[in-house]
């Protein structure tokens, strides 16, 4: 689990190394400012055919930019990946997820705050702590890095 922040490529999966049976849990990513290609992506597959890879339980936020998504896939790449319960597209172009302070500032304005979509909104994933070591409880877990 990582907290990325200003990187308009967030997890490159590549051709350089195509990996098999990756796992991307619970990160949480923001871009609050534009790039000059002016796009976001969270896991980005640079071309690789990601093989078997589940991408699960990630928050995404980047206001500024006009391309934003969480995955960014080749069409021939679009079924040769599992997702679920990450950010929407819509979301991570336009609603916060309502982190404790917006522009983030310090490491720990990750935290949610009441009211946040990504709170209670992932599902179980062999993640045991949050990015500060916080347990995460079954059943009702955070999406991104934090759990409260």
């Amino acid at each position: 689990m990582q907290i990325i922040v200003d990187k308009n490529n967030g997890i490159p999966i590549s051709q350089t190394n195509v990996p098999t049976g990756t796992r991307v849990y619970n990160n949480s990513f923001s871009a609050p400012t534009a790039f000059g290609v002016n796009s976001f992506w969270a896991v980005n597959f640079n071309d690789a055919t990601p093989v078997g890879t589940v991408i699960q339980n990630n928050v995404g936020y980047a206001p500024i930019d006009t391309l934003h998504k969480l995955v960014n896939e080749a069409v021939a790449q679009v079924n040769s990946y599992t997702a679920s319960n990450n950010s929407t597209t819509a979301q991570t172009g336009a609603t916060s997820p309502l982190w404790v302070t917006t522009p983030l500032a310090v490491v720990g304005d990750w935290y949610l705050q009441a009211g946040s979509y990504a709170k209670n909104a992932g599902t179980d994933v062999p993640v045991w702590s949050d990015f500060f070591g916080t347990t995460r409880s079954s059943g009702s877990m955070d999406i991104g890095a934090t759990e409260q």
